[in-house]
Order: structure tokens, then C-alpha cells, then sequence
């Protein structure tokens, strides 16, 4: 006599269809966590965009700029590059923001997590800066400077038109 194993195929090939598929949509969330990852260490906290932050602060504590000027507004104080304010806000400060390529310049003397959800909310910011906040942890210093730079990249030296890349820095002190 013959025994039936028809069924039993069916059965077997369904489990290891199903861990199969399991491996693979586990790898694939493993591998999609690292790119993310990867593509925003070159956006975001810089080499170059915190030492240029750094020497935002340097200006800022040499020439005695106030950064905490009254507009209303006790948590936080943003400045823009296109900003008509910009310049008599900061003083000698603003030629060296422009040199660095800062567009937007967040100052603030408040911890981060309680004003997270008011700045995602401030229409001033660019959806890229608001996501770059959102990923921020709190710092146990007080004072901290958030900046969105505009980063020409080309590709050459000679290619004058290149494209415009946003990266994102803060520093805490």
C-alpha cells in the first residue's frame, strides 16, 4: 500500500515559506534602520557644522551679543538669514553666519524636550529642521544653538551651479 504524503508536502512547504519571509522582513527593517542611519550622519551634527557653530559662539561670546532679545517670545529666539533684523541682531556675528552658510539660527536657554513641540509647530522653521529637532536628546547644559546650513555641492571645483544641500548642527554649552 501506498500512504497519501500530498498533504504533508503542502504543510511543509507553507513553513518554510513562512520563516523564509520572516528572515527576510527582518533583515529588510535591520537594513532599512542602518541606511536611514548612514544617510543622516551626513546631514546631520556635522564636523563642519559644529565646528562652524562653535565659532558662531566664540563671535557671540567676544562681542557680547545678547541673544535673548525680546520679541515676544521666552523660550526660544530664531534667526534667519533673510531676516531684515538679522544684521542689527547680531552684530559682527551675521557676516560670519553668512560667510558659513547659515540659513536659520536657533538659540535657546530652555531644555529641549519642553520646547520640542512648540518649535515643530513654528512655521518659520523648514520641514528639515523641524525633523532634525525632532531627533535631538535633551543636554544637561543650559544654553544651545541649533543652525541649518546651505551646503553647495558640485562637481567640480569649476561647476559653478552645482545644488544646494541642507545639514543641521547643535551644540549645547
Amino acid at each position: 500500500m501506498k500512504k497519501n504524503n500530498k498533504g504533508f508536502l503542502l504543510v511543509e512547504t507553507l513553513v518554510v515559506s513562512t520563516f523564509c519571509l520572516t528572515v527576510l522582513v527582518i533583515l529588510f527593517l535591520q537594513f532599512r534602520t542602518l541606511i536611514i542611519n548612514y544617510n543622516n550622519s551626513f546631514k546631520y551634527n556635522t564636523v563642519e557644522g559644529i565646528y562652524n557653530l562653535k565659532t558662531i559662539r566664540e563671535c557671540v561670546d567676544e562681542n557680547s551679543v545678547d541673544l535673548n532679545i525680546d520679541d515676544g517670545n521666552n523660550q526660544y529666539h530664531i534667526f534667519k538669514s533673510d531676516d531684515s533684523n538679522f544684521k542689527t541682531n547680531l552684530g559682527k556675528c551675521a557676516v560670519l553666519m553668512e560667510q558659513e552658510n547659515i540659513n536659520t539660527l536657533i538659540y535657546t536657554d530652555k531644555k529641549l524636550s519642553g520646547i520640542k513641540g512648540t518649535l515643530n509647530k513654528d512655521n518659520n522653521l523648514s520641514p528639515g529642521m523641524k525633523k532634525f529637532i525632532s531627533v535631538l536628546k535633551d543636554s544637561d547644559k543650559n544654553n544651545m544653538l541649533i543652525a541649518e546650513f546651505s551646503d553647495k555641492v558640485s562637481a567640480s571645483e569649476d561647476d559653478e551651479k552645482g545644488y544646494s544641500v541642507e545639514t543641521y548642527a547643535q551644540i549645547a554649552y
